[in-house]
């Protein structure tokens, strides 16, 4: 593959959609933000994102199926909706203490994610954002949500089908949507307080298919 490397003077980056030739990236230690779609559809393997990035835009780093793990930075303040999804090789992430809210879709169809460390900030988990983890692993995946935690949007952690096995809500929550786990298979979920009941629709907690 090819290894991309940038003037060391670049702070904002796009324009590498659908480039499938891009594998490895050097991005410089100056750029602050990662426009949308930057290299959505890409074949990138490893990416390190700069220390002191601000903002990764919306299909920043979708569909990228080589790519098996990102650390975000400490500086990140905003993440676009659908960021990372449909990348199906993605197996671990690192979610920084600055970021408040993952977005809609962030890692949706990303069915080999089975371990995500969150920061100690992430207050909002956003609709689908998590739309079929783990539906691909190998082994069982229990997942343990952020005591920052207050708002777990619609179909949250839907379609986890295989082996998300348990999950334990620290928080407690003011909104839960609907039907954050359905069709998830879990074995077990574990709530410290009590349970929002959904604002419209289908209640929190339907159709999961062992409880």
């Amino acid at each position: 593959g090819t290894t991309v490397t940038l003037n060391p003077n670049v702070k904002v980056l796009g324009g590498f959609e659908n480039n499938t030739w891009v594998r490895n990236i050097d991005i410089p230690a100056g750029v602050t933000d990662i426009l949308d779609n930057c290299f959505n559809g890409c074949a990138i393997t490893t990416i390190a994102l700069p220390a002191h990035m601000n903002s990764i835009g919306r299909l920043a780093l979708a569909t990228n199926d080589k790519l098996t793990h990102v650390t975000m930075p400490q500086t990140l303040r905003s993440m676009g909706e659908k960021a990372f999804e449909w990348c199906m090789g993605l197996t671990s992430i690192v979610i920084p203490d600055s970021l408040r809210v993952i977005p809609k879709e962030a890692f949706n169809s990303c069915p080999r994610l089975t371990s995500v460390t969150w920061g100690n900030a992430v207050e909002e988990i956003g609709y689908a954002a998590f739309w079929a983890m783990s539906a691909m692993a190998t082994s069982a995946v229990h997942l343990d949500l952020p005591p920052t935690l207050r708002k777990l949007d619609d179909y949250a952690f839907a379609a986890c089908e295989n082996n998300l096995r348990s999950v334990t809500v620290r928080s407690q929550l003011d909104t839960m949507g609907e039907a954050v786990f359905r069709h998830a298979n879990l074995n077990r979920i574990r709530f410290s307080a009590a349970v929002p009941p959904a604002v419209t629709g289908e209640g929190p907690l339907y159709d999961i298919g062992r409880l």
